[in-house]
C-alpha cells in the first residue's frame, strides 16, 4: 500500500493523482447532496466558450463562428455522442477517464520511465485516446440507466406554446438545438423547423413535440 502511495504521488504521476482525487472529491460531495450532478454539465461552443448548464438532460451544442450547421460540426457533435457526452453527467464522464488515465499512467510510468517528467508528459498523449474508448466500453452499461432517468424528468416538462432561443442552427430536415424556461430552470430541447432555415440566436415558439422526441418551433415574426 505504502508502495502504491509512493508511486501515486510521484512526480511523474502527481498532476492525474491530483485530477483524480478532485473529481473524487466532486462526486463524493453530489452524492451527498450538497451539490447536484447537473451542476457540472455543460455545453460546448464551437468558439471554445464553455457555459455551465443546471440542465441534467443538456446536450452537447457545437456551432460554427458562421452560424451554420456544416459537415465538420455533425462529425464532432456523433464523435462527442460517441463517448456519452450529452448522454450521461459529463463529472462521471470524466471522473472514469482521469480514473483510467491515472491507472495507465501508473503502469507505464512504473515499467517504461525512469522517473523523466518530460517522457511522462508525452505519455498523456496515447493515454487519454486509449482512455477515451476504454472509458467508452466502461461507460456504456450505464448509458441506457441514465437515458431512462433523462426520459423520466422528460415527461413533467411541458413547454408547448412558449419561446425559446435557438442556439444550433435547425432546419426542416435537420435537427438544431434551442434554450427554453421551464419552471423557472434553463433546458436545451432538440428542435426542427417548421418552415425554413432558424440560424442561431433568433427567438422561435416551440409548436408541438414530435413523435421522435424532437421539438417542431417557429420563428416568432412568422407567426
Amino acid at each position: 500500500m505504502t508502495d502504491i502511495i509512493h508511486i501515486a504521488f510521484a512526480p511523474e504521476n502527481l498532476l492525474l493523482t491530483l485530477l483524480l482525487l478532485f473529481f473524487l472529491g466532486l462526486n463524493i460531495v453530489s452524492l451527498i447532496g450538497v451539490l447536484d450532478f447537473d451542476s457540472f454539465d455543460f455545453d460546448l461552443d464551437a468558439d471554445t466558450d464553455i457555459d455551465l448548464d443546471a440542465d441534467v438532460d443538456s446536450d452537447l451544442e457545437l456551432n460554427s463562428k458562421t452560424g451554420g450547421a456544416g459537415f465538420g460540426e455533425d462529425t464532432m457533435i456523433e464523435l462527442l455522442r460517441f463517448f456519452h457526452f450529452g448522454k450521461m453527467p459529463v463529472i462521471v464522464i470524466v471522473t472514469c477517464l482521469v480514473a483510467v488515465m491515472w491507472g495507465i499512467s501508473l503502469y507505464s510510468n512504473q515499467y517504461f520511465n525512469n522517473g523523466s517528467l518530460g517522457l511522462s508528459m508525452l505519455y498523456l498523449i496515447p493515454n487519454f485516446i486509449i482512455s477515451l474508448f476504454i472509458t467508452k466500453f466502461l461507460l456504456t452499461p450505464f448509458s441506457g440507466m441514465f437515458s431512462k432517468l433523462n426520459r423520466k424528468g422528460n415527461a413533467e416538462t411541458t413547454i408547448e406554446g412558449k419561446l425559446c432561443k435557438v442556439i444550433l442552427e435547425a432546419t426542416e430536415q435537420r435537427i438544431g438545438q434551442a434554450e427554453a424556461v421551464d419552471n423557472g430552470r434553463i433546458i436545451t430541447i432538440n428542435i426542427k423547423s417548421v418552415k425554413g432555415i432558424i440560424p442561431k440566436g433568433f427567438q422561435c415558439i416551440v409548436v408541438d413535440k414530435s413523435k421522435e422526441n424532437y421539438y417542431n418551433v417557429q420563428k416568432v415574426e412568422e407567426i
